[in-house]
């Protein structure tokens, strides 16, 4: 299954928070790799999903896992796979994976879950267990004046 994704740009908060390369064509370079990098998410997805006749997130997580990595390198970031961190009460628990810098800091985390989960159940789930919670901070875009 191929199937072609067009280009889309991103407007206001998103347009202004998009990682700003050197130059245009660095720009569009980082784009074309991200709608590449998609494509290739999408034909191995669905590859997958033939040749296994499943959706479960052990089986779709790999597809998923390839996107990760290759967007973390288009991104001088580096994706560590169960990715060890530490509760409050000094627990361990393991995320799927984690995109870190690489000086250790992590730019984010993933759990992978399949079509069926109930994603608000399993987040409130692992925030009981200890993960770590990632607060949402509100971003005003920047006024063109």
């Amino acid at each position: 299954m191929f199937c072609k994704i067009p280009p889309v740009a991103p407007t206001g908060v998103a347009a202004q928070l998009r990682p700003r390369p050197f130059a245009g064509t660095l720009a569009r370079d980082s784009s074309a790799m991200s709608q590449l990098l998609i494509q290739q998410y999408l034909n191995q997805l669905a590859t997958l999903k033939k040749v296994s006749g499943s959706t479960r997130e052990s089986v779709v997580r790999e597809a998923f896992k390839d996107l990760l990595k290759g967007w973390a390198r288009s991104h001088d970031l580096v994706f560590v796979p169960e990715y060890e961190i530490e509760t409050k009460t000094k627990e361990r628990r393991y995320v799927d994976g984690a995109l870190l810098y690489e000086l250790r800091v992590p730019f984010g985390y993933w759990e992978a879950k399949d079509e069926k989960d109930d994603l608000e159940a399993e987040i409130e789930y692992k925030f009981k267990r200890g993960y770590t919670t990632m607060k949402m901070r509100e971003f005003e875009p920047k006024s063109s004046t």
